[in-house]
């Protein structure tokens, strides 16, 4: 069963629901039915004893062979190194990582380095084995996953822009692309960022509404809200399985 366009409105909200732990009981048969398929599709976790049967477990074969994983400079990008091990023992055999300039500035390359990834991110390095970064790992990936991506991420992307490698890899790869945007909510609810996520649809690129987060310019203040990434390193590998194959039953939504 897929989920209509009707279906992914009421999913936004039902999300943002579980998200904040209201109470599952008060939600009609109807979202309760969406919320059954949201479970069978892997993009929500039942809790309990169950959770654990439903997490990929290390080991045998993968459903992705290779992911690029680009992370661009939103301030999640300090959490994305969490997100290793399970993208690699999980769901692919083989991680490239792309660093945009921006990300740079909240983690180093060795963070990932050492932990069995490939890192590109400088357009005009030499790296070994590699002759041309940007087609190569574009011509490769099986998918390319933008976690998190930045208001600007977003804009490059959706206007076409080649500015660095990141950008050049999407632009080049036939492979299906995944964005799963962070911000603050007040630049996530911005008419010009959904009109931006609204192209970038249209062009055939999957998008992980974000969940609930903490506004750090809040600081101790700071309210559950919109802005979170969608995925997290508990659920990312079974929201990326059901990506895959959804890509290869239709086309993306």
């Amino acid at each position: 069963m897929a989920i209509s366009d009707a279906d992914g409105a009421r999913a936004k909200v039902l999300l943002t629901r579980l998200a904040t732990r209201q109470a599952i009981t008060s939600i009609d048969e109807r979202d309760r039915e969406l919320v059954d398929l949201l479970v069978g599709k892997g993009i929500v976790l039942r809790g309990g004893c169950d959770l654990a049967s439903r997490i990929a477990r290390p080991g045998g074969k993968r459903v992705c062979q290779n992911l690029v994983l680009g992370v661009s400079g939103a301030v999640y990008a300090t959490h994305i190194v969490n997100y290793v091990w399970p993208l690699r023992y999980q769901f692919c055999e083989r991680l490239n990582v792309v660093l945009t300039e921006s990300a740079r500035r909240f983690v180093v390359p060795e963070a990932f380095t050492r932990l069995g990834a490939r890192v590109f991110g400088d357009l005009f390095a030499l790296y070994p084995d590699v002759q041309v970064p940007h087609i190569e790992l574009a011509q490769q990936a099986d998918m390319v996953l933008i976690l998190p991506a930045s208001g600007h991420t977003l804009h490059k992307l959706s206007s076409g822009a080649c500015s660095d490698m990141l950008s050049l890899i999407v632009m080049a790869t036939r492979a299906p692309v995944v964005v799963a945007p962070s911000m603050n909510a007040a630049l996530w609810t911005s008419p010009a960022v959904q009109r931006n996520v609204t192209q970038l649809r249209a062009d055939g690129v999957y998008v992980i509404e974000p969940s609930i987060g903490y506004a750090v310019s809040a600081s101790d203040d700071a309210q559950p809200e919109l802005g979170g990434p969608g995925v997290s390193t508990i659920n990312v590998a079974n929201a990326l399985a059901a990506v895959l194959a959804a890509h290869k039953s239709g086309p993306a939504s």
